[in-house]
């Protein structure tokens, strides 16, 4: 097994904070929506 490429190290490490940055998205839209129903 050959050791990855720095390219290839960053091109995975962007991919992983692209994730993250979705996944983070997705709970304030969600925690948003839980305050909506609240203020309701």
């Amino acid at each position: 097994m050959r050791a990855p490429t720095t390219a290839e190290i960053f091109t995975a490490l962007r991919e992983a904070l692209d994730a993250c940055n979705e996944h983070k998205a997705a709970l304030r839209a969600w925690r948003d929506g839980l305050k909506a129903d609240e203020v309701k």
